[in-house]
């Protein structure tokens, strides 16, 4: 599947740098809050992850953000 139609329901951003090992970051927005908070990754309340590819980094955070919603949905 492609990284944008695996996103289309997502608000995310994407990162690029070339020279690193895993080039692309995508960060989507945290279940549950209103928006990219766009800090260091560190600081971050964004969802985000790191990927070889634009597709690996897509699914990650894909994966992730669909976790976050069905912790939300049970409590």
């Amino acid at each position: 599947m492609d990284a944008f139609a695996m996103l289309e329901d997502l608000t995310y951003q994407i990162e690029h740098s070339p020279n690193c090992p895993s080039p692309y970051l995508v960060r989507a927005v945290t279940y549950g809050t209103g928006g990219l908070d766009k800090l260091p990754t560190h600081e971050t309340k964004d969802t985000f992850a790191y990927g070889r590819t634009l597709n690996e980094a897509a699914g990650k955070v894909l994966f992730a953000h669909k976790a976050q919603r069905a912790r939300a949905i049970q409590k």
